[in-house]
């Protein structure tokens, strides 16, 4: 599948890849906003091994990551994921 960036802030001069840090998470563990500063924090889901050897496979979510960005920051990336989500439903079509 070809990889596309989508950006509301063409303006914005992006960066060699090899120069941007780069993280790895599973997901995100919340949201909140205080004082017009938004954090994102995000987890990362370790197994938890059952001792009885039971089949049911469960996970761990240990927060890893937090992304720090003003409020006006979720507006742009809720932006970019409208827009790449409706490009995702063109696609399927």
């Amino acid at each position: 599948m070809e990889k596309k960036e989508v950006s509301s802030t063409p303006e914005v001069a992006q960066p060699q890849a090899d120069l941007i840090n780069e993280m790895y998470v599973d997901g995100t563990a919340s949201i909140s906003i205080r004082q017009n500063v938004a954090k994102i924090d995000f987890y990362q889901a370790l197994p938890i091994i059952d001792k009885d050897g039971a089949d049911e496979q469960r996970e761990f979510r240990k927060v890893s990551h937090r992304l720090v960005l003003p409020v006006t920051g979720l507006a742009e990336i809720r932006e970019i994921l409208d827009k790449l989500i409706k490009q995702t439903q063109e696609q399927a079509k």
